[in-house]
């Protein structure tokens, strides 16, 4: 029997090595079927993000960095000054002009502001391994153009290099001003 010791001593170690290594298996296949028979609803979801601290944010909304909500904050404190200055100005001009001229000058307003509503910027956040069709989609729905197969056609090239983060468009850009904007290295 000796001249077996090792061996036997081996055997003996392997048996209880397995068995030990097949109950654990046996028991993480149970942890795991129990995890996916429970689905949280949505409700559930949130109290336990809240619980822990976090808010869930749908894929779909825009958030903002604390700092990136300032500076838009600031550009449209800026665009609002401006366009307080002009509209002042206009009026100055328009009670300065005779009552024929007056009627005629009536119209002009309402052609600032259309100029000013293509003027105003639209945002539109890049996700992560969002698609040229998806963005294109919501550039549809933004109004920034207006054929989605064009577009794509023409932006394919940059469909690999596009930036995650918001990208900024003001007034009816051209494809080449739109992929410049989606190519741009953005702040998170």
């Amino acid at each position: 029997m000796r001249k077996y010791r090792s061996l036997l001593m081996g055997l003996g170690m392997g048996l209880v090595l397995g068995a030990s290594m097949l109950q654990f298996i046996l028991f993480a296949q149970e942890q795991s079927g129990k995890l996916t028979d429970e689905t949280l609803t949505q409700e559930q979801l949130s109290k336990e993000a809240q619980k822990s601290g976090y808010v869930i944010v749908p894929a779909n909304e825009v958030t903002y960095t604390q700092k990136q909500l300032e500076t838009k904050i600031d550009e449209a404190v800026a665009t609002a000054l401006a366009n307080q200055s002009t509209i002042k100005d206009e009026a100055v001009k328009e009670e300065s002009k005779p009552a024929e001229q007056n009627k005629e000058g009536s119209e002009l307003p309402a052609a600032n502001t259309s100029d000013l509503e293509a003027s105003e910027a639209v945002t539109l956040y890049v996700r992560h391994m969002m698609t040229l069709t998806e963005v294109a989609k919501e550039l549809v729905k933004l109004g920034v153009i207006d054929d989605t197969d064009g577009f794509i056609n023409k932006a394919r090239p940059i469909s690999k290099k596009m930036n995650i983060g918001t990208a900024v468009f003001t007034g009816k850009p051209t494809y080449e001003q739109i992929m410049t904007e989606l190519t741009r290295k953005k702040e998170y």
